[in-house]
This record gives C-alpha cells, structure tokens and sequence, in this order.
C-alpha cells in the first residue's frame, strides 16, 4: 500500500512538474530572444507607448497623432487588455526592457497552456508535441515580437478546447474577452461555426457506407435531410450562440462602442482582403514562399504527413476531434500561403492535429493480424528509416530555430535608432507640428519618442488609403523616389509639415529631397536625417 500512495504522490507531483518544466525552459528560451537592444517590429514601439499613454490617462478614446488617415476618426484601442496587461511592466521599469519581460513571460504561458490542452485531448507524449511547437522558428519569431499574438493564441486554443467540450459559458466569457484583448477576434466564432459544419457532416455520414456513395440520389437526400437537422440542432446552435452572444457582449459593451463596428470593418475585412495593388502593405500581410513555407515549418510538416500515411495505411475511424483539427489545419495552412502572418495560427494547430492522430492510431491495431502487421511492415522501415530522418529533421528544425533566434537577437533595428533625430524635432516643434516621413512603418517609433507632433501614416497603409486615396498615392510614391518634382508641394501644402523626417534606407526619397533647396538639411545620423520645410 506504501508502494502505491508513493507512485500515486509522484504521479501528481509529475503532474506539476511538467508544466513548470515547459514554462521554465520557455521562459529561458524567449528570454534568450529578448535580451538585446534590437525590436524586429516597428509595431512594438506602438504597443509601449499606448501602454505608457493608458497609465497616465487611463483608457486612450482619441488618436490625433495621424490626422490624415480614418484612425482621427474611428480609432479604438483594439489591443486595449493587453496593454491594461503590460502597464505594471513598463512603469515599474524601463519601458522597453519591461514590455520585453512582460512578452516573454506571456509566450511562455502559450507554451504551458499549449501543453496543458494537448494533455487534455489525451494526445500521447504531450511533452514531445510542446517541444515540436518550442523548437518551430517562425512561431517562435512571431510569438517573441511585441505583440498581442501570444495573448490571443492563450484565447484561441482555449476556446476551442471548451468548443469540443460545448462548454457555454466559458465561451461566452472567453469571447467577450478576446474583443477586448485582440482585433482578430472573429477567429474564435468563425472556427464555432466550423465546428458544427463539421459535427453535422460527421452525424450525417454515420449511416452512410462511404464518402463516395453519398453522390447515390438516394444517399444524397438522407444525407442533406440529416446534415440539415444536425446542423440546426439544440445543441449546435446553442454552442453558436454562445460563441457570438460574447463576442457580441464585447463588442457592445466596450468603451469605444458603436465606432468600434466601423474600426472592425475596416481592421478585419478591408486590410487583410484589399483588392489591387494600391497598397504597399507590410511584409506580413505577403503571401509566404514555398521555401519559408517547407524550411519553417518542417517539423510540423513531418508529422501531417506522418498522421496522413497512418490514415491511409490502416484507415482509422476519426472523431470529432480530429475531424476539425484537420480541416483548421487546411484552412490555415491556405491561409498562410495567401498572408504569411497567419503561421501563427497554422502551427500550433498542424501540430495538435498530428498529435490527436498518432494518438487514435494505435488504437485500431483492435486484431491480433493488425498488430503483427504493424510490427512486421511498418516498425523495421520506422526503425531502419524513418526515424534517422526524423532525428535529422528534429536537429534541422532546432538549427533554424537557433538561426531565426539569432537573427531576432542581433538584428539591425536597434530600439534607439531614431531616438536622436526625434529629440532634436522635439527641440524644434510646437505640439500638434506634423512631421512628414518617409515611411509609414516609421510611425511607431517616432510616435514612442515624441506624441507632442503628428504623422503622416502608420500602423498599416491602408488607414491613410481609405482617407484620402490621392495623398496616399502622393505619399507612398515620394517613398520609392516616384515625382521627386513634387517633393515639395506635396509636403509643404498637401501635408503642411514643419519637418521631413528620413530613415536612411529610403535612399531615392533623400535624394529627391537633397536636389530641393527648399529643403534645408538640419540633422543627420547613420540611422535618419531631418531636413527643415522653406
């Protein structure tokens, strides 16, 4: 009996340990990541300052820092607990080096919350799958930026775990608090009304012999009679309305409702879906390459195709569960090759459909001739071939996480690059002066050292755009040294600036402005030059 109660106290001291482990070594790896004076993302200065602005004035209702773009209209802080979230950081100490504890600390919760939500799919070796997830670069990039993305997976995943469980309330409460955590809220009711697609198909199919005898008249009617009830059954549309009941209740109750519909509007279907080639967007919103696709993602990769060949070989039945894993990991997967941005999503999601598959399949070897098949034609080739591959694929997917570490540790985009040419226009200007820059991405640095003037555009090109079409144009190409003739009357009357603001690399934009006399050169750097408007 002593024997027993100790297995049993190690069993659930293990069951604390695990985590602790994954949010230990977590917490070590984006630790590693964060500590230097580097910011790969314009967009971190942004999420600092609206924390530093929220600390002293309390929820931020007006931006008038981008006077030309729709932001002076309908600007909502769609991040707003988030930056509630990271307050004590970045005034207990220096702002950045708090926002970078604060986003090191929230990866690594991903990371346990991760863990804990594949144990409790009952997925195999859980500790394995987190590790997969540890080790894939361009999550582990995209998770070390300052930004909200680990917030809103912490959200996501856990909503879809209550989704398999129908848990109501807990959804609503979850949805409520993404609106206010994330702009991407509508990721978590879109995957609701998934879930019960798919719920309604796999009911529908239950009586039917196989996919292809579904296009038989016969089979077609009852299948359509069944997928129609199961799809506006009690239970599925209560899971539903749940889901938008919260996400509703955010929306509503929300201080910066009813303009927060038309900032949505904008944020969520406009950006990410603009027709024509107008606009110049961030690299983000760029469709990802078959290489970065293959190299990135190459573990999870690996065990998709794993979980494919075990389908195809022993043909298992699938639940539910693996039903909507697989088809997410589809509609992510199309979704990162249209926005590579969306690989956030696509591999903690490829990664839990694999693991929920390699879990199911041992569980179909039911006969005596299954599993002496198993162990006479599928173990010698795993253990003769797959596994020297699996092992050189694990050591090339930590070899481009080190990379990708490395390359986030010692990029070029030090945190005080424009910190010297921004005091000197501080110096120079009056509160509410406008500066003309030469690039929208500039915005959010220079709004992080000076909020006294105003900009031209920022946060995304599209806000400037959908203002005013004409000064977009104008603006985007005097970046890329397009009318340099028009240098002038487009920044002195168009956007009636003080100063010209100039990061370096914008080489064609200088040296349109240098050819102006007009434009008298009033500081200079290695990162940025400020010229003064005659």
């Amino acid at each position: 009996m002593n024997l027993i109660a100790g297995i049993t106290r190690l069993k659930q001291r293990h069951k604390f340990l695990a985590p602790l482990a994954v949010f230990l070594i977590s917490l070590i790896s984006f630790g590693y990541l964060e500590w230097s004076p580097y910011i790969s993302d314009p967009d971190s200065f942004y999420h600092i300052k609206m924390a530093l602005l929220m600390s002293k004035f309390g929820i931020i209702h007006n931006f008038p820092y981008l006077p030309f773009t729709v932001l002076k209209n309908i600007f909502i802080d769609h991040h707003l607990l988030y930056h509630a979230l990271m307050i004590p950081f970045v005034t207990l100490l220096p702002p950045i080096i708090g926002a970078k504890i604060f986003q090191a600390i929230i990866a690594s919760l991903l990371i346990v919350v991760f863990y804990f939500i594949i144990s409790k799919l009952k997925i195999k070796f859980p500790l394995f799958f987190t590790l997969a997830l540890l080790i894939s670069p361009a999550f582990v990039f995209r998770m070390s930026l300052i930004k909200a993305q680990p917030l809103s997976l912490i959200i996501l995943l856990t909503g879809l775990f209550f989704i398999l469980k129908r848990k109501k309330l807990p959804l609503i409460i979850l949805s409520f608090i993404y609106v206010w955590v994330y702009g991407g809220w509508i990721f978590l009711p879109v995957i609701c009304l998934i879930f019960i697609f798919v719920d309604a198909f796999d009911s529908a199919t239950k009586d039917i012999p196989s996919i292809s005898s579904i296009f038989k008249t016969r089979n077609i009617i009852l299948f359509a009679k069944k997928f129609i009830v199961n799809l506006f059954s009690q239970k599925n549309i209560f899971l539903v309305g749940a889901c938008w009941l919260g996400a509703l209740a955010g929306i509503i109750i929300n201080p910066y409702f009813p303009r927060n519909i038309s900032f949505y509007l904008v944020q969520t279907f406009q950006i990410p879906f603009f027709v024509g080639n107008e606009i110049t967007l961030g690299s983000e919103w760029n469709p990802i390459s078959q290489i970065s696709f293959f190299t990135t993602l190459l573990l999870p990769l690996l065990l998709i195709c794993l979980s494919l060949a075990m389908i195809h070989t022993y043909k298992p039945k699938l639940d539910i569960k693996s039903k909507l894993f697989l088809v997410l990991t589809i509609l992510f997967a199309l979704a990162t090759f249209k926005s590579q941005r969306n690989i956030e999503y696509l591999t903690p999601i490829a990664i839990i459909t694999s693991g929920i598959i390699l879990t199911l399949i041992p569980t179909t070897l039911r006969f005596q001739e299954d599993a002496d098949d198993f162990r006479k034609k599928i173990l010698p080739f795993i253990k003769l071939n797959f596994l020297t591959i699996f092992i050189i694929i694990i050591f090339f997917s930590c070899l481009c996480s080190i990379m990708v570490n490395i390359k986030l540790a010692l990029g070029n985009n030090r945190f005080d690059r424009f910190e010297k040419a921004s005091a000197y226009i501080s110096s120079q200007t009056r509160p509410g002066d406008i500066i003309y820059h030469s690039s929208w991405d500039e915005f959010p640095a220079l709004f992080y050292f000076d909020d006294r003037v105003r900009y031209i555009s920022g946060l995304d090109p599209t806000f400037l755009y959908l203002s005013n079409a004409q000064l977009y144009q104008e603006s985007n190409g005097l970046t890329f040294g397009k009318n340099p003739d028009q240098a002038y009357n487009i920044i002195k009357y168009h956007f009636q600036a003080k100063y010209v603001f100039a990061g370096t690399k914008w080489d064609k934009f200088i040296t349109a402005i240098d050819k102006d006399p007009r434009f008298q050169k009033v500081y200079s750097d290695s990162n940025a030059i400020v010229y003064k408007v005659l």
